[in-house]
């Protein structure tokens, strides 16, 4: 007898989902494909989602060379000696870890029972971790600890895991779509559903199940940032239509069918934009894409050289994938033929731990510098990096090549060290109500003013069987304003144009990210408000956001009413506030000593323990001003 699992929900239209177990039951009795090894990856049955059977893929290809985030390692100039000590960071892939490798020292750990342990997990594992026992394979957080898992039972895992601690994971695979290279046999495999598309495979940016369930596990563990590779797909064309053979290649007859068959139909190539897997579409995910070894560091965007493969955005309601990239190009780490097995792999495979091994760094830098506060938000995390990301492509601001840029993990740790004497240059609030964020900002005179937004929003309405759905998958909209006081000036966040996506950024009233940035450039030394506020009833009655600052010489809050979020003549409610009343200073009162301004307390709470200095603590954010009226 065959289980058929049903997840159900009413955005997700009732899919049913016949999960591995099951599915490679049914695979065996039809003669299916279960898993194949090629030389440059793997290929799994997964799930059977609504009849069509769906594959997972390693994302990496053949190459060499490695990337590290040295500046902030032992050694490095920054001084800060980081390795990761102390942080629990997550894997899973294809199979299981060597473990005995010489680079683990006991530092890794499987946490299930895999058939068999594999290069390609073996090496994400070393990009994350390894001790430098061969220097050219030293990992990003080489003191950290990694524990293991293979993809087949990974939503559950992660849950435990995060549940249990887990603060960072990678995730180095997703579904096999569109055009597939079986370089053992030398056959083109197309993917696609042909009763939806015969011209592209429909889960190429779709917010699909699996996106949901990605969300619902961040939403439920604000601590945990989980971490997926954008995919190769981008430079997967098919054969020529025009060579030898004509185009032939193999497709479904039909996906009831769920049978083979030789065909020279013409099918779209998977690039350029709209070509991130549905797996690696998620909203509070760091979804990462390789570029090439920038020799030498980073000197300027004209270094940062994207990679043939990268997957690129949009995601189909317009949303900027990929969030961040990192080096992806021939990576030298660690291999499973033995304890002293090492080669080359390229791929955003590589990238994505590569990212997420220098986000234990991070995260070990902030226990330090902040003692006794709780750890990042998973929000503030993200939205740090994107901060401090630099500058990728042919235009300020995002895109949907290189997402926010390039990460930069040494000016994230500065931006940490700095919230130790300016403990508002990383904020966490609660939003009730009505309520809104209001902070007065004095730049330093030299810097650009930046501010990042980054919320983790509750699960969308996912998609299924349509091909590039726009619905908006933004549940939680937030709005990020900054404005000169005088002159009086508005500044709003970037937004990209998902109808015209090689086209560079422009500003405007952003209502699809759950991250937003204003900049301003070369603003002197001036005074500004900077306001978060929110359309509409937020769903689950509050919203917990992240406020990343640089360029400013001082920050301090602002208490507003709790008022509707509404402008008058194009400046907001606390920007009108601040020169009607005039400066507003901020006062380390306790609850009973601002009883009597408690008209004016803003709805909006810090979530982060106490420590000495700091205006984090639990509770509301106590101001009081000079001339409100009585």
């Amino acid at each position: 007898m065959i289980l058929v699992s049903v997840l159900t929900h009413a955005a997700r239209g009732q899919d049913v989902i016949i999960e591995q177990i099951e599915a490679r039951q049914i695979a065996r009795e039809n003669g299916w494909l279960i898993r194949k090894e090629t030389p440059t990856g793997v290929i799994e049955l997964v799930s059977i989602v609504n009849g069509v059977p769906w594959y997972n893929t390693t994302h990496n290809l053949a190459a060499s060379v490695s990337i590290s985030t040295d500046l902030c390692q032992p050694g490095g100039s920054s001084g800060l000696g980081l390795t990761g000590t102390g942080v629990p960071l997550g894997v899973w892939d294809a199979a299981g870890v060597r473990l005995t490798h010489q680079e683990f020292g006991g530092r890794a750990s499987q946490g299930d029972v895999p058939d068999a342990t594999h290069w390609h997990s073996t090496h994400v594992a070393g990009t994350m971790i390894a001790s430098g026992v061969v220097a050219a394979a030293s990992g990003m957080a080489p003191s950290a600890t990694v524990d293991c898992y293979d993809w087949s039972f990974d939503l559950s895992e992660m849950r435990a895991a995060a549940a249990a601690g887990m603060r960072v994971s990678n995730h180095s695979y997703g579904f096999v779509q569109g055009w597939y290279y079986d370089s053992v046999q030398g056959e083109w495999w197309w993917y696609g559903n042909r009763n939806i598309s015969n011209a592209e495979d429909y889960r190429f940016g779709l917010y699909g199940g699996y996106s949901y369930f990605l969300d619902l596990a961040a939403h439920d563990y604000p601590y945990y940032l989980i971490c997926r590779s954008a995919g190769n797909d981008r430079d997967e064309d098919g054969p020529d239509p025009n060579g030898p053979g004509e185009g032939g290649h193999f497709h479904m007859v039909t996906p009831d069918n769920v049978e083979w068959e030789y065909s020279t139909d013409l099918h779209d190539a998977d690039g350029d934009y709209d070509s991130i897997t549905t797996r690696n579409t998620a909203k509070n995910i760091l979804t990462v894409g390789a570029v090439e070894d920038v020799a030498g560091g980073y000197s300027g965007p004209g270094g940062v050289v994207m990679s043939s493969f990268s997957g690129w955005g949009p995601t189909d309601d317009g949303r900027i994938k990929p969030d961040i990239t990192g080096n992806g190009v021939d990576l030298y780490s660690t291999f499973d033929g033995s304890d002293t097995d090492y080669g080359t792999l390229s791929g955003t495979s590589m990238a994505a731990p590569s990212v997420a091994g220098s986000l234990g760094l991070l995260v070990e830098h902030w226990r330090a510098t902040h003692v006794g506060a709780f750890d990042m938000l998973s929000s503030t995390l993200k939205g740090l990096v994107l901060h401090t990301a630099d500058e990728a492509g042919s235009a300020n601001g995002p895109d949907y090549e290189y997402g926010w840029g390039l990460m930069n993990t040494l000016a994230a740790a500065n931006v940490i060290s700095n919230d130790v004497t300016d403990p508002l240059a990383i904020s966490e609030w609660t939003l009730h109500g009505t309520g809104s964020i209001g902070l007065l900002i004095t730049t330093d005179g030299t810097s650009d003013l930046r501010a990042t937004l980054c919320w983790t929003d509750l699960p969308g309405p996912s998609q299924s069987n349509v091909l590039d759905p726009p619905a908006k998958m933004l549940v939680n909209d937030l709005d990020l304003r900054i404005e000169r006081t005088e002159p009086l000036t508005a500044f709003q966040p970037w937004v990209l144009d998902p109808g015209n996506p090689a086209a560079a950024a422009t500003t405007g009233d952003n209502t699809t990210d759950n991250v937003e940035q204003v900049v301003v450039y070369s603003p002197g030394q001036d005074s500004f408000v900077l306001s978060v506020t929110h359309k509409g009833a937020l769903s689950g009655g509050s919203q917990r956001v992240s406020v990343v600052i640089t360029g400013a010489a001082a920050i301090e809050a602002l208490t507003v009413p709790d008022v509707p979020t509404v402008s008058v003549w194009g400046l907001s409610v606390l920007t009108l506030l601040f020169l009607t009343v005039g400066t507003l200073v901020h006062t380390r009162q306790s609850l009973s000593q601002t009883a009597a301004h408690t008209g004016f307390v803003r709805p909006c709470e810090r979530k982060s323990a106490s420590r000495p200095g700091s205006l984090r603590r639990t509770g509301p954010c106590w101001v009081t001003d000079r001339s409100f009226p009585k």
